[in-house]
C-alpha cells in the first residue's frame, strides 16, 4: 500500500489511542495532527481518537464531519456516514444520534464510538500516579528478561535506512546478550510472543502491517521511513554494524526560505524534496539522524514549488508578504523581506574534537558546535544549513546560519595532519582511532600546533598529557666490565619526583614502539630524536638481565660510540683497558708467513690481516667475499700464520674437501694436512698438535662431533658456513660444542632466506652478540622482515659489520670479464599447458581443503615441487606417455648454436632425473658431456672437474645441489639454468663457478622459464631476496622470507605482487 494511503492515518490515529490509554499518560492528545481533505477515514479516526482521549469536543472540528456524514451517505459510505452521525450526537445533537442509529440498525453493525470506554482526565491522572507508586515499591518485579531493539543500516547518503527489529535477552541481573534478528512474517503476525514489546514499538508493527503486507516473509531488514518516523526517540535505536553505538533519531519539518537576488524574489522549500517524496533523512552526526517528515500541508506547497524554488519578480514583493504572512501562522518562514517568523543569526565557528579512551590510545571525532558551547553539535558539514538555536523562546523564535563549506575546509585541514595517526578512519564524519598509544601522543602534539583554531573536550576524569621533551643531556650511563660482558645502567633525570631508570626506559620505548614514554598519572613524556635514537641504539646491543642491562664486550665498539655522545657517564679501569686494547689493535700489522708458496693480491693481504687482527683479540669472524675471490687461500695464509699455536679443522662440504686438500698442499706445504674420508676409526685427530690441518666433511663431522669437541683447537673453519644456518639440526648443535680459540667461517651468502640464518652463524662464531634467539627477533628479525624498519636494519648492520668482511667481485676485481645474465621465456606446448593446469588445480585443491583454515605447509611445498616439475617435462609426471619438452627443445638449439661457435657451457637443474633427459638429447644430438650429481663420489668429481678444464665435452651436466660450490669451472663461458631455484644466492653461487679468477671472457648466464607459470613467480621473488645479505652487509635492501600463505599464491593463476 501506498505511504499516501488514507488507511497509515486510521492506524496512527488507533496506535496514538492505545499508547494513550495503556500508558496512563495524564496529558492531552496531540491536536495538531494535519489530516488532508481528501482523507475522509483519517479525519473520521482521528476525531474518535480526540473523543476516545478525552479530548475537549471544542477540538472535534463539528464542520467537517457534518460534511463528512452528508458526502458519505450521499456516495454510498453508508458506514461512515453511521459512524460520523453517531459522533455528531453523542456530542450535542439528537437528531444525527438518531440518524447514527438508523444507519448502523439497516446495516447490521455497531457503533465504535463506545469501544473504547473514555476515562475524563483526572481519573486517568490518579491511574498514573497510582502506576509510578507501584513501580516504586515493585522495581525488582519490574526487571524485564528481553526487550526490543532497532538496527540501522544508513545508505546512500541517506537515499536508504534499512530497519531491522531485534530481540535482546538479559543476561545476569544487568547486562544484554546478543541480539536475534527477528522476520517480517514474525514481526506481523506474532506480537503476542514477542516479549519486551513497547507502544512505540507496536505503533511502528502496525504501520509496517499496512505497508508492507506483500513484504518476502523471510526479510528481515526493511526499508521505509515512515516507519522509521514513528522510531523519533526511541531508547533502542543502534547502528547494525556497531551494536554498542545508539543512534538518537530527531524529527523536523520542511521550511520556508524567501530570499531576494537582484531580479526575483527566490521561494524555496528547504530541504529540496524529489516528487512525490515524503520523508528526508540527514545524517547530522556519528550517532544522530534527523527525518524530515512533509506533512499534507507542505505537500501541497511541493506540489507547487519544484526542487528549483519559485522565481518572483520583485515588483509582487508585496503579494509575497501578504502569503507569507498567512504561511507563517502554520509553518517555519525565513524571509529577507519581512513577514518570516524565524530570525537569523550567524554561527560561532569554533573547532572540536572529542577525545576518548581506547585500547589502543583514543578515539577521535572533530565537530562544530554553531550554536555556541551549550549549543547542539554537528559533525562538519553534516545537517541542514539552518539549525534552531537553543537561545529561541515561545515568543521570540532564532535559527542560526552554518557556514557548511567553511566548516569541511577548515575540518579536512585538521583531519589530514591527525590522518598518519589514525586507523579505521571514516572521512565524511572526520573520526578514527589511533593506531597505538604513541600515535595518541603524537597526535596530541600535532593538534597542539593548531593553538586556539581547534579545542579538545575529554570526557570527565579522563586525559592524555604531554608533560614536555627530554633532551640527550638529561641522560646518565655507567660502564662496568664483566668479562665476556659489560654492565650498563643510567637514569634519565625529568625533574626531582620523575626519574627513570635506564632498564625502564629500554622496555618503555620498545613496549610503545615511540618516543613517548609513560609516566605517573596517565602522563607522558616525549624524548628527543636525539636522545630516542640513544636508547634505541643501546637497546640493540643489550640482553636485559634481571638487575641491569648486559652487553657483549664484542660490542664495546659500537656501545663506545653512545657512551662518548653521553655529557655524565662513569667507567671502570676494565672498560677503559677494553678499549685501549681494541685501539693498539687496529695499529698492528701481522706479518705474511715465509712459507706461504702464493703471491696474495693487494685485497687478500687486507683480508689475511683482518683475519689475524679478529683471531689475536680472540673474536670470531666470517669471510664473506663473493664467490671466486680466493677465501680459500686467504684462510689458509691465516692458517700457516697460527700453525704454532695449535691443531686447525676444517669443515667443508663434502664437494670441496678435495679442493681443500689440493689447495693446501698447493699454498701451504708446510703444513701437516690429513683429510678425513669417509670414516674415522683410530681418530687420530685427537692427537692433532701445532702444524696440523684436519680436513673433514660436514657429513663426517656430524658423525664425530662428540669426540671433536673433546679436543681443545687453535682454529676451526666452517667453509660454505650456510651448512649450519638452521639452529635445530644436529650438525649446527655439534658445531657450537666445538672448542676452539678462534672460530672462523667462511660464505658467500651469510643469509639465504631469514635473518634467523645469520643468528645462528653469528652464535658459532660470537655466542651471546645478537643475544638469545627470542631477544634477537624482538630486537632485529621481527622490526626488519615484518616491518621493513630500516633503523633496526642498520642497527644490526653496524652491530655486526666489525665482523664480517665482504668484498664484491666488482669492488676488487677491475680485470674480471663482465658478466650478463638472460632470461629466456618460453610458452609452454598445448599438451604440456593442459598438463600443467591439472597439477595446479590437483596441487591447489590439496593445499586448501575446505573447511581448513590452516594449510598444511608440508602439503602446500609438495604440490609446488610437482607444479615445478611439470615445468620442466612431462616425463617428470607421466612417464608413460611420449613428451616434447619447450625446454629441451630450446637448450639443444643453444647449445647448437654455441658449439658452432667454440663456446663450451655449464647446465644446472636441480631435479638429476631431467638431467637424465636431457643426457639423453645430448647424445642424440652428438653433444659431448660430462657429468656430475650427489651420488658422484669425490674421486670423480675431481676427475671430471679437472678433464673438463683440460678441454674435454662440450657441456658439463650438473646437479645445482651438488655442483653449485666448490668448484673451479673457467674453461666454460655460458651457464644455463634449466629451473629455476627458490634462492638467488643458490644460482649465483652455481654461476659462480665459471666467473671467477682465471675467466678471461666474458660470461653469460641463460634462464630458461616457461610463461605463465609458477617458475615466473619464483622469478619475481628472486627480486625480493636478492639483496638479502646485502640489505645488512651494505646497508640497503629487503628482507623477507616465504610465508605459507605467499607459497599457496604460487598455486593461484593470479600474479606474485
Amino acid at each position: 500500500m501506498k505511504t499516501g494511503s488514507s488507511m497509515l492515518s486510521v492506524y496512527a490515529a488507533l496506535g496514538r489511542t492505545a499508547r494513550a490509554s495503556s500508558t496512563l499518560v495524564a496529558r492531552k492528545v496531540d491536536e495538531r495532527v494535519d489530516i488532508s481533505e481528501r482523507d475522509s477515514l483519517g479525519l473520521l479516526f482521528h476525531s474518535l481518537e480526540l473523543w476516545w482521549i478525552d479530548g475537549s469536543t471544542d477540538v472535534i472540528d463539528r464542520d467537517r464531519i457534518r460534511e463528512l456524514a452528508l458526502k458519505a451517505e450521499k456516495n454510498g459510505y453508508r458506514w461512515v456516514a453511521a459512524e460520523a452521525n453517531t459522533l455528531l450526537g453523542n456530542m450535542d445533537s439528537e437528531i444525527h444520534n438518531d440518524k447514527g442509529h438508523k444507519l448502523h440498525y439497516e446495516l447490521g453493525t455497531k457503533s465504535l464510538l463506545n469501544a473504547v470506554r473514555r476515562q475524563p482526565m483526572w481519573e486517568r491522572a490518579l491511574s498514573a500516579l497510582e502506576k509510578i507508586g507501584s513501580d516504586f515499591t515493585n522495581i525488582s518485579s519490574q526487571i524485564k528478561s528481553s526487550r526490543f531493539i532497532w538496527h540501522l543500516t544508513y545508505q546512500d547518503n541517506g537515499a536508504r535506512c534499512l530497519l531491522e527489529a531485534r530481540e535482546q535477552k538479559r543476561v545476569g541481573s544487568s547486562a544484554w546478550g546478543t541480539s536475534r534478528a527477528v522476520s517480517i512474517n514474525r514481526l506481523l503476525t506474532a506480537q503476542q510472543e514477542i516479549d519486551g514489546l513497547s507502544e512505540q514499538d507496536r505503533a511502528v508493527i502496525a504501520m509496517i502491517r499496512v505497508a508492507e503486507n506483500n513484504a518476502k516473509s523471510t526479510n528481515k531488514k526493511l526499508d521505509f521511513l515512515p516507519a522509521l518516523s514513528l522510531l523519533v526517540g526511541h531508547p533502542l535505536l543502534f547502528w547494525s554494524n556497531k551494536s554498542n553505538e545508539q543512534v538518537t533519531l530527531v524529527k523536523s519539518y520542511p521550511e520556508i526560505n524567501v530570499s531576494l537576488d537582484n531580479q526575483h524574489i527566490c521561494i524555496q522549500i528547504t530541504p529540496t524534496f524529489s516528487e512525490g517524496e515524503r520523508f528526508k533523512l540527514i545524517r547530522e552526526t556519528k550517532n544522530r539522524l534527523r527525518i524530515i517528515e512533509a506533512h499534507p500541508d507542505h505537500e501541497k506547497l511541493l506540489n507547487i514549488i519544484d526542487q528549483n524554488g519559485l522565481f518572483v519578480p520583485l515588483s509582487m514583493e508585496e503579494r509575497v508578504k501578504l502569503i507569507l504572512d498567512s504561511l507563517s501562522n502554520k509553518l517555519v518562514v525565513r524571509s529577507q523581506i519581512g513577514k518570516g517568523n524565524i530570525s537569523i543569526q550567524a554561527d560561532h565557528f569554533q573547532l572540536y574534537i572529542l577525545l576518548s579512551p581506547a585500547a589502543t590510545g583514543l578515539n577521535v571525532e572533530l565537530i562544530v558546535m554553531p550554536d555556541g558551547e551549550k549549543g547542539t553539535m554537528f559533525t562538519p558539514g553534516l545537517g541542514l544549513e539552518y539549525i534552531d538555536s537553543h537561545h529561541s523562546t515561545e515568543g521570540d523564535k532564532f535559527q542560526i546560519k552554518r557556514n557548511l563549506s567553511q566548516e569541511v575546509d577548515a575540518a579536512e585541514e585538521v583531519f589530514k595532519q591527525c590522518r598518519p595517526w589514525l586507523k579505521e578512519v571514516d572521512e565524511t564524519l572526520f573520526t578514527g582511532t589511533t593506531l597505538h598509544v604513541s600515535a595518541a601522543c603524537e597526535l596530541l602534539i600535532t593538534l597542539k600546533e593548531f593553538g586556539e583554531r581547534v579545542q579538545l573536550r575529554w570526557p570527565e576524569g579522563e586525559t592524555i598529557k604531554i608533560s614536555g621533551e627530554a633532551d640527550a643531556s638529561q641522560l646518565s650511563l655507567s660502564v662496568t666490565s664483566q668479562g665476556d660482558w659489560l654492565g650498563v645502567n643510567g637514569q634519565l633525570v625529568i625533574d626531582q619526583d620523575n626519574v627513570i631508570e635506564l632498564k625502564d626506559l629500554l622496555q618503555a620505548s620498545a613496549v610503545q614502539e615511540s618516543r613517548f614514554v609513560p609516566l605517573k598519572n596517565g602522563q607522558y613524556i616525549a624524548l628527543s630524536e636525539q636522545l630516542l635514537k640513544r636508547v634505541k641504539d643501546l637497546d640493540g646491543l643489550s640482553e636485559k638481565d634481571t638487575h641491569e642491562i648486559r652487553i657483549h664486550a664484542l660490542a664495546a665498539t659500537e656501545l663506545s660510540k653512545v657512551v662518548n655522545l653521553t655529557e655524565s657517564t662513569q667507567t671502570d679501569t676494565g672498560w677503559r683497558h677494553l678499549l685501549e686494547q681494541r685501539d693498539s689493535l687496529t695499529q698492528w700489522y701481522p706479518v705474511l708467513p715465509d712459507s706461504l708458496q702464493a703471491e696474495l693480491r693487494d685485497y687478500q693481504l687486507v683480508g689475511f690481516e683482518w683475519l689475524a687482527r679478529h683471531a689475536k683479540a680472540g673474536s670470531g669472524a666470517c669471510l664473506a667475499d663473493d664467490m671466486g675471490l680466493g677465501k680459500t687461500l686467504q684462510t689458509l695464509t691465516l692458517l700457516l700464520h697460527r700453525a704454532s699455536d695449535g691443531p686447525a679443522l676444517v669443515i667443508a662440504p663434502t664437494s670441496v674437501c678435495g679442493n681443500w686438500l689440493s689447495e693446501a698442499q698447493r699454498f701451504a706445504p708446510s703444513l701437516n694436512i690429513r683429510w678425513l674420508g669417509t670414516s674415522s676409526k683410530d681418530k687420530f685427530y685427537l692427537e692433532a698438535g701445532p702444524g696440523d690441518l684436519i680436513i673433514m666433511s660436514y657429513t663426517l663431522f656430524q658423525q664425530e662431533g662428540e669426540s671433536l669437541a673433546q679436543k681443545r683447537w687453535s682454529t676451526v673453519v666452517l667453509d660454505e658456513a650456510q651448512a649450519i644456518k638452521n639452529s635445530g639440526t644436529k650438525r649446527s648443535q655439534a658445531a657450537m660444542k666445538l672448542n676452539a680459540h678462534f672460530r672462523l667461517i667462511t660464505t658467500g651468502t651469510p643469509i639465504e632466506n631469514h635473518l634467523g640464518e645469520l643468528w645462528n652463524l653469528f652464535r658459532f662464531i660470537n655466542p651471546g652478540l645478537l643475544g638469545s634467539h627470542d631477544s634477537f627477533n624482538d630486537r632485529f628479525a621481527i622490526p626488519i622482515e615484518k616491518n621493513n624498519d630500516s633503523e633496526a636494519r642498520e642497527r644490526l648492520r653496524r652491530l655486526i659489520q666489525p665482523f664480517i668482511l665482504r668484498r664484491t667481485k666488482s669492488q676488487v676485481l677491475s680485470e674480471l670479464p663482465p658478466r650478463t645474465e638472460v632470461t629466456i621465456t618460453l610458452d609452454l606446448s598445448p599438451e604440456e599447458r593442459s598438463m600443467y593446469e591439472a597439477v595446479r588445480q590437483e596441487a591447489l585443491e590439496k593445499a586448501t581443503p575446505t573447511n581448513d583454515d590452516h594449510p598444511n605447509r608440508i602439503r602446500v611445498l609438495a604440490g609446488i615441487m610437482k607444479l615445478r616439475r611439470a615445468c620442466c617435462h612431462g616425463a617428470l609426471i607421466l612417464p608413460q606417455l611420449s613428451w616434447q619438452s619447450v625446454k629441451i627443445n630450446a637448450l639443444v638449439e643453444i647449445i647448437e648454436e654455441l658449439k658452432d661457435s667454440g663456446h663450451r657451457a655449464l647446465i644446472f637443474s636441480q631435479f638429476v632425473d631431467f638431467l637424465s633427459l636431457i643426457k639423453q638429447a645430448m647424445e642424440e644430438k652428438g653433444v659431448s658431456y660430462l657429468y656430475l650429481d650427489g651420488s658422484t663420489s669425490v674421486q670423480d668429481r675431481v676427475k671430471r672437474v679437472k678433464a673438463f678444464q683440460e678441454g674435454e665435452g662440450d657441456v658439463f651436466l650438473i646437479s645445482l645441489k651438488a655442483g653449485g660450490v666448490g668448484l673451479n669451472l673457467t674453461a666454460a663461458d655460458y651457464v644455463i639454468h634449466m629451473d629455476p631455484w627458490w634462492n638467488p644466492a643458490v644460482e649465483d653461487q652455481a654461476s659462480d663457478r665459471a666467473h671467477r679468477m682465471g675467466q678471461t671472457r666474458p660470461v653469460t648466464i641463460y634462464r630458461l622459464v616457461t610463461k605463465d607459470t609458477i617458475e615466473e613467480k619464483i622469478v619475481a621473488l628472486h627480486e625480493r631476496k636478492r639483496n638479502l645479505a646485502d640489505s645488512l652487509l651494505e646497508g640497503a635492501g629487503e628482507v623477507s622470507s616465504i610465508s605459507t600463505e605467499e607459497l599457496i599464491r604460487l598455486l593461484q593463476e593470479e600474479p606474485l605482487k
